[in-house]
């Protein structure tokens, strides 16, 4: 338990409508704090999530240069943009789309009730969080996201919702097979020596089975069948989407902090 809380709880919960907050929302904080930094999601990996969490994350309506536009930098979306929207607005749904599809398919997670909360909190019940490798793949696409969304202020660059996803697959990735290397690496430094009795134990290699196989014998390891399948059928629809062209601009620039 926190000694004191963080001024995000309460200010996610402000009932005020002018504010785009989720006043009837009880989030489970305690199992929200307790769950940053997973495995496969460093505090890197998850700064830009942390911030939305933190209501940290710059957003238009968040200037305080009032001349400029608030409307969502999105084109053909023309509400207000704010921490909650960011998560709701229509025109990023295909992006969503494909990151619960994958939680689904691949991880194995049923979809959660409130996409909203899962994404912001990572809620898959009123009382629960997702697995630790849904909340992870969350953190990943966040990232990947807002890094793309910002840049379409920051850089006048089109967001394209089949290259994003796909940078969000390569990052979650590398940070599974970074975790399925560590567990390599203690194996070998311990096999021939008196630690031999304390290898890594089958729930290490078993931890995110539905990403990683890690052999019992030797400790080698690869990406599920899945996983890599959707990996592949990403990198094939990349070419369809750049014959087609981009599939989202800018409103007007309201430039602002990545």
């Amino acid at each position: 338990m926190l000694s004191s809380r963080p001024n995000c709880e309460a200010e996610w919960a402000n009932p005020d409508p002018k504010y785009h907050r989720l006043p009837h929302t009880r989030v489970p904080w305690d199992k929200v704090w307790e769950s940053l930094g997973t495995p496969i999601s460093d505090a890197t990996e998850e700064r830009h999530w942390r911030k939305l969490l933190h209501r940290g994350t710059f957003v238009r309506n968040k200037q305080s240069d009032k001349s400029k536009p608030t409307v969502c930098r999105m084109i053909g979306c023309h509400k207000e943009e704010s921490m909650l929207h960011i998560v709701m607005c229509q025109k990023l749904k295909p992006f969503w789309d494909l990151v619960f599809n994958f939680i689904t398919t691949v991880i194995g997670d049923p979809l959660p009730p409130n996409r909203v909360t899962a994404i912001i909190f990572n809620m898959w019940t009123r009382d629960d969080l997702g697995s630790e490798s849904a909340c992870a793949f969350l953190r990943h696409a966040f990232g990947c996201f807002y890094n793309a969304f910002s840049k379409v202020d920051l850089e006048q660059k089109l967001f394209s919702t089949p290259l994003v996803f796909h940078k969000t697959l390569l990052s979650f990735r590398s940070a599974v097979l970074r975790y399925a290397q560590t567990i390599r690496i203690l194996y070998l430094q311990r096999r021939y020596t008196t630690l031999r009795l304390k290898l890594p134990p089958q729930e290490s290699r078993d931890r995110f089975k539905a990403l990683v196989v890690i052999q019992e014998t030797v400790y080698d390891f690869e990406l599920t069948a899945a996983f890599t399948r959707a990996i592949s059928n990403q990198e094939a629809a990349l070419p369809r989407h750049q014959a087609q062209g981009q599939d989202a601009t800018a409103n007007p620039v309201a430039a602002g902090p990545s």
